[in-house]
């Protein structure tokens, strides 16, 4: 019998540096040096004022529940449900679209406060968010 995997990550080349952070247990969002913003997904330009000027910052990893939504149903192997996901709105100001782990799922709520934490996906890890 064959094991069963996790989808994996496949880096475009935007996305290395982020990756490869994420492999080092950091989380880095680009952030633009002209007018400020941070974005996510990873591009080569600001979306904001379009400059393409702009830096990988380390993010704090503290974030809030924006949405969620409760897996119930099995659509993958690898994901024994119940699961969740969610949109997880970074205290930088991106939105993410991530696991939300290590809770009661009955108790998931928008706007409860999440910190970053880790699943590991072979030899990936992939940031995900549980609440503190």
């Amino acid at each position: 019998m064959n094991a069963v995997h996790q989808p994996t990550p496949r880096p475009s080349p935007e996305t290395v540096p982020f990756w490869e952070a994420c492999q080092e247990g950091r989380l880095i969002l680009p952030k633009c040096d002209d007018c400020g913003s941070f974005w996510f997904p990873p591009s080569s330009f600001c979306p904001e004022c379009w400059s393409p000027s702009w830096s990988w910052v380390a993010a704090d990893g503290l974030a809030s529940l924006h949405a969620f939504v409760v897996f119930r149903r099995q659509y993958h192997p690898a994901f024994e449900p119940p699961y969740a996901v969610g949109v997880v709105h970074l205290k930088e100001g991106p939105r993410i679209l991530s696991r939300i782990v290590a809770v009661d799922l009955a108790k998931l709520q928008v706007g409860m406060p999440l910190k970053l934490t880790w699943d590991q996906a072979d030899e990936w890890k992939i940031p995900a968010f549980q609440p503190f």
